[in-house]
């Protein structure tokens, strides 16, 4: 008689006689044939569909308070109170790596800050590169961070203001007079961008004369490049490009505190900026403080550090940069990170071969040069993610999966906001 009177009423599915026979397994590892049939949402009151419709996210996107141990929440389902997000405990077990894309104003720095309040909240040390000062104090107040956790959580260091914060020509580790040539040379190669033999070699040349006179007693790293190369064009060139790194960076005759102190304390935020100063697109001073935090946390694994590299493409992307040593190495330094860029690409240049690295990803509102590139990682229509608004953003990636009990990667792109 139901089933009648809702075939009258044109409430039920046109399936073969509106029934179904499926298998379904139980707990206890029986199974049974069970006899279903279809509904339409129609004849369910607005309460009973938002019932479902929470059963139905439920594997992926968890209530406020029922979330599991450990869980770091991502992004808030567009309707109701449940985040989906990741269960980490130990960086070296997992894919710690996250690439963050989206146009100008689209809410990426605001996911930004919040995951690295989550991260500090945890007791990882968090280190932020910011070449665009997009994470100055001004832009913490902005995003709603209250005025005390500021204060009390997050420590500012302007380079174009107070100098680099680590001494470049701290040789502590070395054991001999390679090693520190080789941490020296990474360091300006990585700054400078330099490619080619010719360039390479010469600059090779030039950080051994450079150690021989710290050696002697030189410090200043100015006089140190300038005194170490001979007064021929190629050598200018390479020289002018060394220098370049440092033309935005203050100069200091104050020792920097160095990753001992400002590490020191667990669950800091730490902003590194190049301030006002434009980063230059063939020098960036930011490789270097990232080669220099790498050589750091290779000699004092203990403890998680987070990383939040803004403006990801502003970098030294090349095979065997920081970044790309960091980015293959990094889990087992109990290293994470965050790169982000306006650009998001899943193709074979620089960038692509970064992104490859990271198991998960967050799109907002795509530039409209990558639009389609996102689409086809995401299975997003293009119409769809043009609607995106400001803080909106698919995640594509292992997820905690209340089902499998672990992060899983999710059938298709959740989408929520931050």
């Amino acid at each position: 008689m139901v089933l009648r009177t809702l075939n009258e009423k044109r409430n039920l599915i046109s399936t073969k006689d509106y029934k179904r026979d499926l298998k379904v397994g139980f707990e206890n590892g029986s199974e049974s044939t069970v006899r279903v049939y279809s509904l339409s949402a129609a004849i369910l009151s607005d309460e009973a569909k938002s019932i479902i419709d929470k059963v139905l996210i439920s594997d992926r996107f968890h209530a406020l308070d029922s979330r599991p141990d450990n869980f770091y929440p991502y992004i808030l389902h567009s309707q109701y109170d449940m985040l989906a997000g990741q269960v980490i405990k130990d960086y070296s077990t997992i894919n710690p790596f996250t690439a963050v894309s989206g146009s100008p104003g689209s809410g990426k720095t605001d996911f930004l800050m919040m995951q690295a309040l989550e991260r500090a909240k945890a007791g990882d040390s968090v280190v932020v590169l910011d070449p665009t000062n997009s994470f100055c104090e001004y832009e913490w107040e902005q995003h709603k961070v209250p005025k005390e956790i500021i204060e009390g959580k997050i420590v500012f260091w302007d380079m174009s203001v107070k100098g680099f914060p680590v001494d470049l020509i701290d040789f502590s580790g070395c054991t001999n007079v390679y090693q520190k040539r080789e941490r020296l040379f990474s360091m300006l190669l990585s700054g400078s961008h330099l490619s080619g033999c010719n360039q390479v070699g010469i600059l090779m040349v030039a950080v051994g004369k450079m150690v021989d006179k710290i050696e002697q007693g030189e410090k200043d790293m100015y006089n140190l490049i300038v005194g170490s190369f001979d007064d021929n064009k190629a050598e200018i060139k390479v020289m002018n490009g060394v220098l370049s790194v440092f033309s935005t960076i203050a100069r200091n005759d104050e020792m920097p505190p160095g990753w001992d102190n400002l590490l020191a304390e667990r669950g800091k935020i730490i902003v590194i900026s190049t301030g006002n100063a434009t980063v230059k697109a063939d020098c960036n001073p930011l490789d270097m403080i990232a080669d220099h935090l790498y050589s750091y946390k290779d000699a004092h694994r203990a403890g998680n550090i987070t990383l939040i590299l803004d403006e990801i493409q502003t970098m030294n992307l090349n095979v065997g940069a920081p970044i790309d040593i960091l980015l293959s190495n990094g889990r087992k330094l109990n290293i994470s990170a965050f790169l982000a860029s306006q650009r998001y690409s899943n193709g074979k240049d620089k960038l692509g071969r970064v992104f490859d690295y990271c198991d998960t990803k967050f799109f907002f509102s795509p530039m409209e040069s990558c639009i389609e590139a996102v689409s086809e990682k995401t299975h997003i229509p293009v119409d769809k993610l043009r609607c995106f608004d400001q803080g909106d953003c698919a995640f594509v990636g292992p997820s905690y999966s209340d089902y499998f009990g672990k992060n899983t990667p999710a059938r298709s792109a959740l989408i929520g906001r931050t």
